[in-house]
């Protein structure tokens, strides 16, 4: 048979798509063009007779019978003059597999008896690969990211806010939303940044965008749709290959930021009593004073020793004497206000820094003292007191040394042992 038979013209055999026409009755080919040949590995003239089901995968060998069957009793079927392309493996003569996309059309060719189609199909092997090898790609880096809680997104700076972005799935996990249902507008997007923060991420992505020009990474804070926080470095650039279209990159930085804080917290405060050592009670004294002379208030220091814990110490063991230090601490705690800085300046030594006049701050201590008396372990204080007049600036580090010899002096008028009494003042 050949192509006019069945009124395909010469262009039939010099298009670059393979064209196979086989008779449904039999299943067999009646004619393929040189492209199909080649496609398939046959002869030209070997393909004449072949039937169509040596092109098929054993697998799908049944599927395609029925098919077939279906078409030579009815004349239809699910994709034959359809429109439509399926992709499907099929079977070279050296048995190996190749992908192919191919659509179907009925032939009707006159002064022939039965039914004909015609399958125009393409090899799409190498397309499936790539695509393959994208895939694997694209999960490699889903894990690389999800692992490094990196997320990076793309931005049509010329499509307008929102339109034309792409997340990657961690930028989405990040932000506490489904790929599949989020909704990418700037209205959802803004809703996903702290309010405190919107300001800031409008101002210098939309100044990045707008001069085409590379954005320096900030922090922000995302607030997930369920109403936590996380905490998200985010930087972007432009490549020359794509020059309008930005390039971001955000991390997920909570728990850096939190051990950070954690880190900077424990700077400033002792580990044993909770309270805060001598650096924290300097980054904040010396403000307090500050305020106290602007606002024309007298401000009090009493510098606290525990007289006894060389002797708990060496009687009882040092796990006794930490015990005794977090006694004092929690005795100050309670004795004193929130809004008085007290705090842990080293060995068994306390202070507690507050507003006021001189003698009401010593005799509450000295009544809280007295009242756990009989509790274990004992504790006992010698007492400094110095003072600043709201009209005269006084630094910090006076007031330290002050106190720190009217404590000593305290300390001395009792031999170092004996009940707490109150201290002279200096």
């Amino acid at each position: 048979m050949d192509a006019g038979q069945l009124g395909l013209g010469p262009v039939f055999l010099h298009t670059r798509e393979a064209v196979v026409v086989a008779e449904a009755s039999q299943g067999r080919i009646v004619l393929w063009n040189p492209a199909a040949s080649h496609m398939f590995g046959y002869a030209n003239e070997e393909g004449f007779g072949l039937l169509v089901e040596d092109l098929v995968p054993e697998a799908l060998k049944d599927q395609h019978r029925t098919g077939l069957a279906r078409y030579a009793s009815a004349g239809n079927g699910v994709l034959i003059d359809t429109g439509m392309h399926v992709e499907l493996p099929a079977v070279r003569k050296d048995g190996s597999e190749l992908w192919v996309e191919l659509s179907l059309t009925r032939m009707e060719p006159e002064g022939l008896s039965g039914r004909y189609a015609m399958a125009v199909v393409r090899d799409v092997t190498e397309r499936r690969e790539a695509e393959r090898r994208l895939r694997e790609s694209n999960a490699v880096l889903e894990g690389t990211q999800a692992l490094a809680k990196v997320g990076s997104w793309e931005s049509e700076t010329t499509a307008g806010p929102a339109r034309g972005v792409r997340w990657s799935r961690e930028m989405y996990r990040i932000h506490g939303v489904d790929p599949d249902s989020f909704e990418m507008t700037k209205v959802s997007v803004d809703a996903l940044i702290h309010p405190d923060d919107l300001e800031t991420w409008q101002g210098r992505l939309g100044e990045a965008a707008a001069s085409l020009s590379d954005l320096a990474g900030f922090t922000y804070r995302a607030v997930r749709p369920d109403g936590s926080v996380r905490w998200v470095w985010v930087e972007a650039r432009f490549y020359p290959e794509r020059p309008t279209v930005m390039v971001g990159f955000v991390q997920d930085v909570t728990d850096q930021k939190g051990a950070a804080d954690e880190l900077a917290r424990l700077a400033l405060v002792d580990e044993l009593t909770g309270l805060r050592n001598r650096r924290g009670f300097l980054t904040v004294a010396e403000p307090m004073l500050n305020v106290a002379h602007r606002e024309g208030r007298d401000v009090v220091l009493l510098y606290i020793d525990l007289d006894n814990l060389k002797e708990v110490n060496d009687r009882d063991g040092h796990a006794e004497g930490d015990r005794a230090l977090v006694a004092a601490a929690d005795l100050l705690r309670t004795t004193f206000r929130e809004s008085d800085l007290v705090a842990r300046l080293g060995g068994d030594e306390f202070c507690v820094l507050l507003h006021g006049d001189v003698d009401r701050p010593v005799q509450r201590l000295m009544e809280s003292l007295e009242g756990r008396r009989d509790a274990s372990p004992a504790i006992e204080f010698s007492v400094g007191v110095a003072s600043s007049s709201g009209s005269e600036p006084t630094r910090i580090e006076d007031m330290l040394r002050r106190a720190d010899a009217a404590m000593y002096d305290a300390k001395t008028a009792k031999g170092g042992h004996g009940p707490a009494r109150p201290p002279e003042r200096r």
